[in-house]
This record gives C-alpha cells, sequence and structure tokens, in this order.
C-alpha cells in the first residue's frame, strides 16, 4: 500500500482496525508519522487490539474507539479531527445464514461513517474498501456478457442473486454491491472526495492474533486443493 509521508500533525481514520487490511493500513499510516484513529467492535479484544497497541509509534500516535456498524452516531468521536478516513470495517461471517446479517450492517455502516464524516468537517476524502464481488459481468438473467470490462458500469446484478443464491456468499456479494452504490451515491452529492477500491483478495502474514475472515477464502481454496 503506497501513502504518502505525512505531515506534522495529519490524523486519519481506520475503521475495521482488527481485520486483515485494516491492520495493515494502520501499520502503514504509523510508519509514515500519522496519528491515527483506529476502531474495532471490541477494543477489548486483546487478540485484536494488543497487536495494533504493540505497533511501532501506537503509544504515541494510535488512539483505539469503540464503534458498531450499524449505530448512529458510533463514528462522530473516531473521525473527529481526521482528514482521511479508511473505511474497512464490514460484515464477513460466512457462518451467517441471512441476507440481513450482511446487507444491513453493511449499507448502514457506509452511511453512518459518512454522515459522520461530514458532521466532522475536517474530512477531506473518504476510500472505502468494497470487493471485486460488487462487479460481475453477468446480466440480471444470469447469462455471461462476453468481452465486457469490469467498470463502474457492470455491477454485480443484485436481483439475480437474491433469486439463486440464497448463501452466505451470495448475501455477501449484495451486500458489498449495495453498500459501495451507497457509497458513490453519496459522494456525488458531497464536498467530501468518496473514493472506492474493490479488492479480489487478500493473502500474506496477519498482524493480528486471530485469522482474518478475508483471508480465509485464500486458505480454503489451498485446503481444498491438498497443498
Amino acid at each position: 500500500m503506497q501513502i504518502q509521508e505525512a505531515k506534522a500533525g495529519v490524523k486519519m481514520c481506520v475503521t475495521g482496525a482488527g481485520g486483515y487490511i485494516g491492520s495493515w493500513l494502520v501499520k502503514n499510516l504509523l510508519q509514515r508519522g500519522y496519528a491515527v484513529n483506529a476502531t474495532l467492535r471490541d477494543p477489548q479484544n486483546e487478540a485484536k487490539a494488543g497487536p495494533l497497541l504493540s505497533l511501532p509509534g501506537a503509544a504515541e500516535r494510535l488512539k483505539l474507539f469503540q464503534a458498531d456498524l450499524c449505530e448512529e452516531k458510533a463514528f462522530d468521536s473516531a473521525v473527529e479531527g481526521c482528514e482521511g478516513v479508511f473505511h474497512v470495517a464490514s460484515p464477513m461471517d460466512f457462518s451467517k445464514l441471512s441476507e440481513d446479517d450482511f446487507v444491513e450492517p453493511a449499507v448502514k455502516g457506509v452511511m453512518n461513517v459518512l454522515n459522520a464524516c461530514s458532521r466532522a468537517k475536517s474530512v477531506r476524502r473518504v476510500v472505502y474498501t468494497s470487493s471485486v464481488a460488487a462487479a460481475c459481468p453477468v446480466n440480471e438473467e444470469g447469462k455471461l456478457i462476453s468481452g465486457c470490462s469490469l467498470d463502474e458500469s457492470r455491477w454485480t446484478p443484485v436481483d439475480f442473486l437474491r433469486k439463486t443464491h440464497q448463501n452466505p456468499l451470495g448475501f455477501y456479494s449484495v451486500a458489498k454491491t449495495l453498500a459501495e452504490q451507497a457509497a458513490i451515491e453519496y459522494g456525488s452529492n458531497s464536498e467530501m472526495d468518496v473514493v472506492t477500491i474493490a479488492p479480489s483478495g487478500v493473502a500474506g502474514p496477519c498482524l493480528t492474533c486471530t485469522f482474518p475472515t478475508s483471508c480465509q477464502m485464500i486458505s480454503g481454496i489451498i485446503t481444498d486443493l491438498g497443498i
């Protein structure tokens, strides 16, 4: 992740700091001299909070906040005074068996974070971590569109998924699609710069003591192949 060196006193916020991407963002921001406000569902969870607090620079420039995606104004304190916000937190528990377990916190979370950023007045840019699951070369009838590029116009067909993929992966794809669309719409009506990125997958050394859900898919592929 290429992050510019910090100017004196610049503060950033990272939501979902206990996850794979979030924890590496915190590490890189601290390395470059930023002050960091990081959110966790439970800052008392030593397995996730402990490794973050032990990062170089954390003692002087890292502050942890408790925040729930579905709680209105839960992110106000975390984004206060920040110039940039990386919104990484998102439901990714594949043991859940209801679409509401994915969609509601994903969409509400995006809106709660963006509204908090607007209230803060200091935030210039919000980077929302979406997923390649929000882009798919398939139409609403489930037919493959040959020769198309996966760009901003090629959204995953939500209605098709809801009819045919009543499983956690389908719910996750619906959630990431609707959440990214909500973020883009909000940005189009805001003075803040709202940017979305769509990673295809993450793998590598974990900074926290837990095994992030975002890495479990890669692990599952390796396990199934017997490697």
